[in-house]
């Protein structure tokens, strides 16, 4: 589960969106988490780079991460 601390919503992830959250932390970048993926789950990469990038962006539009490469220094 995430929670928005802002808005006090919560936000189940099941197994695959858990494993994108913490490769996020890990490598911060989509692409090494669906590299990675890639080895743990039986998938053609393009199913896997749409459905990892669509959550990626889900969570970017609800606030629950930010891009830092577009963040002001």
């Amino acid at each position: 589960m995430l929670l928005d601390l802002k808005s006090q919503a919560c936000f189940g992830l099941d197994e695959v969106g858990i494993a994108v959250w913490e490769g996020l932390a890990a490598h911060g970048d989509p692409d090494l988490v669906i590299e990675a993926l890639l080895s743990e789950y039986d998938v053609d990469r393009e199913t896997l780079a749409n459905d990892v990038r669509s959550l990626v962006e889900d969570m970017l539009q609800r606030g629950l991460l930010i891009n830092v490469d577009q963040t002001p220094r």
